[in-house]
């Protein structure tokens, strides 16, 4: 019985044992496990991305750079936005902007577009093209299928438009 007991016991420790794979020393001199880290490795055993772990870290720090540099533009943006008395107007009036209403109601961290201009692609590559097909009429259905059906066989179907 005491074996069982010592085996139900040991599995559940190696069950609920926790590891990591990244230690620091602290300035008092103690090894603690660091869980936030970018050197944390998900695979401790892979080679491969321990001896990459430098150009990681360099990745990172670009990363986080770049996103300074986003957030210092977007803030200079903001500051020109908000400095034009008649934005809200202009956006009313501007047929082609997909966000008409209250301007507080824009994300504008999530939602902003930019087209291919910027990173040197062509603009005949991004820019929608009409279709060379001729007539874009409604097809007549009637014509195309001589199956009959009923739209009330339909209304089970939520028409949100």
């Amino acid at each position: 019985m005491k074996f069982v007991w010592l085996l139900c016991w040991l599995s559940v420790r190696i069950a609920t044992t926790q590891a990591t794979s990244h230690w620091m020393v602290t300035e008092t001199g103690l090894i603690q496990p660091r869980d936030d880290s970018p050197f944390l490795m998900a695979n401790p055993f892979d080679l491969l991305s321990f001896l990459n772990q430098d150009t990681r870290w360099e990745n990172i720090f670009n990363l986080y750079h770049n996103l300074i540099y986003r957030q210092e533009n977007i803030n200079r943006l903001w500051v020109k936005l908000e400095s034009d008395a008649n934005f809200d107007k202009h956006i009313a009036e501007n047929e082609f902007c997909e966000k008409v209403g209250n301007i507080d109601l824009v994300d504008w961290y999530t939602s902003f577009l930019e087209d291919g201009r910027f990173k040197g692609i062509p603009e005949k590559d991004f820019s929608l093209q009409r279709s060379e097909y001729g007539d874009t009429e409604i097809p007549d259905c009637k014509k195309i299928s001589s199956l009959t059906f009923s739209m009330f066989a339909f209304e089970h179907l939520d028409v949100s438009s």
